[in-house]
């Protein structure tokens, strides 16, 4: 090839000799070139693939570490000692052998009231043992701090999937660890305990009214405080934006069975839970889960079975 380019410069009048030893370096150049380039990307192939590799190991042990991890703190929720048996009024104190175990609020002999109780519009609590409690069934309270170790599981869970560690079938594996909270009132309750007071009266006072009831915290916000100067601006363009997310998640919403995100009102404590209540349901219907479908109450034709399901899961969930 150094040749020919030499004889191509001879016919221009170059020196020969010279225009071959150029062409020599010029052709030794682009090999060196070409052979380093070819190293590099076989190197840097070698070097991500092993990256990619290990990741995925990495991401295998942590996927195993965090679903030990949830079953075991599930697991010891589960045997905390949380529960007051009392008829009537309880007492301030109760000894360690007189609690029972938070499992037995999942069964079907403690159906949960669907609001906390209430006095003169303020909720009421009692102290038992230096905590708070709150009464969930005519005969049973229970503590709160628990409840909020509950919400804490679940939105670990959903902080696990979103990360990309779990997968939709890993939450759909815990169905008999999740569905217990979408029966028999219990969604319900934590939502009430969760929420705003102030704000579900507000709705109920628009409602009984005949007013359009508001649909987020923000607009109460927003009526009682309007937003000034620069922050009006940045509200104004940023609506547009959550206009068209709106728009777009009600279109794909309204092609489902069921309805992946709840109302905007809903307290943000819950909405952990009720995401990987979805996922689950979801997740069984697709694979065809017929045991955590018929846990669900989601096959049994008999009203009362289906009556099982949380009022809130089953009107939000199973959107007409």
């Amino acid at each position: 090839m150094g040749e020919r380019i030499a004889h191509e410069l001879s016919t221009l009048g170059l020196d020969t000799s010279k225009s071959f030893e150029a062409a020599q370096l010029v052709v030794q150049t682009g090999f060196s070139l070409l052979g380093g380039l070819v190293v590099a990307i076989l190197a840097y192939w070698l070097i991500h693939s092993n990256q990619i590799r290990a990741a995925r190991d990495g991401r295998k042990i942590e996927r195993a570490r965090l679903l030990y991890d949830l079953d075991r703190e599930y697991f010891n929720l589960m045997a905390t000692r949380c529960l007051v048996r009392a008829p009537g009024r309880p007492r301030a104190v109760y000894r360690a052998d007189e609690l029972w175990n938070l499992e037995y609020a999942l069964t079907k002999d403690v159906i949960w009231f669907e609001k906390m109780q209430v006095r003169k519009n303020i909720r009421i609590y009692h102290s038992i043992n230096h905590s708070r409690y709150v009464r969930i069934h005519r005969d049973w309270l229970i503590d709160t701090l628990i409840l909020h170790h509950v919400a804490a599981w679940g939105r670990r869970i959903g902080n696990g999937v979103e990360a990309g560690i779990l997968d939709r079938r890993d939450v759909a594996g815990m169905w008999r660890n999740i569905l217990p909270w979408a029966r028999d009132n219990r969604f319900s309750f934590m939502k009430d305990m969760f929420g705003s007071s102030a704000l579900d009266r507000l709705i109920r006072d628009d409602q009984e009214h005949g007013r359009e009831a508001r649909e987020t915290p923000m607009a109460y916000v927003r009526a009682k405080w309007p937003l000034r100067g620069l922050r009006l601006v940045f509200h104004r363009l940023g609506f547009g934006f959550r206009w068209c997310r709106d728009r777009m998640v009600s279109f794909v919403d309204s092609r489902r069975t069921l309805r992946r995100t709840p109302p905007d009102h809903w307290p943000a404590d819950i909405l952990p839970l009720y995401a990987i209540i979805y996922t689950v349901v979801a997740q069984s219907i697709i694979h065809g889960q017929l045991d955590a479908l018929d846990y669900a109450c989601l096959i049994d034709p008999d009203p009362t079975v289906q009556a099982r399901l949380d009022a809130e899961i089953r009107n939000t969930l199973l959107m007409a």
